[in-house]
């Protein structure tokens, strides 16, 4: 048995002899107080919960205007135009060289081994 075990085992053991001194020696208006407090939190715990969601989602609205802004400017209107072949073009060979270069500086490592 290791450490974190005993520390779980432990807490499991606290929480359940709380649990046991709750259910049977609180008085019915001491269980009343206690489930409000609970109910309580459920609702400050709701509302952080939806709060954070609103704020994921609203970060992520702005990065995809955003990204959609850029890849916009980057490829114009039309798809097949010279402008959007170019930067298509400029954009692999870029990506390709950027591979290049890293695996020669990490010692020529995963990306080649895994082509053989």
């Amino acid at each position: 048995m290791t450490i974190i075990d005993g520390l779980v085992r432990a807490l499991a053991l606290v929480a359940s002899l709380a649990l046991f001194y709750v259910a049977g020696c609180v008085y019915e208006n001491e269980e009343k107080e206690l489930q409000s407090k609970i109910e309580t939190w459920w609702l400050q715990f709701d509302d952080l919960r939806t709060r954070m969601m609103r704020r994921n989602a609203a970060f992520a609205s702005v990065v995809a205007t955003k990204s959609k802004s850029v890849l916009g400017r980057l490829f114009d209107s039309a798809l097949f135009s010279t402008d959007s072949i170019a930067t298509a073009a400029s954009l692999c060979f870029g990506s390709f060289a950027l591979l290049i270069c890293s695996d020669f500086f990490t010692g020529g490592s995963s990306f080649w081994k895994s082509c053989q």
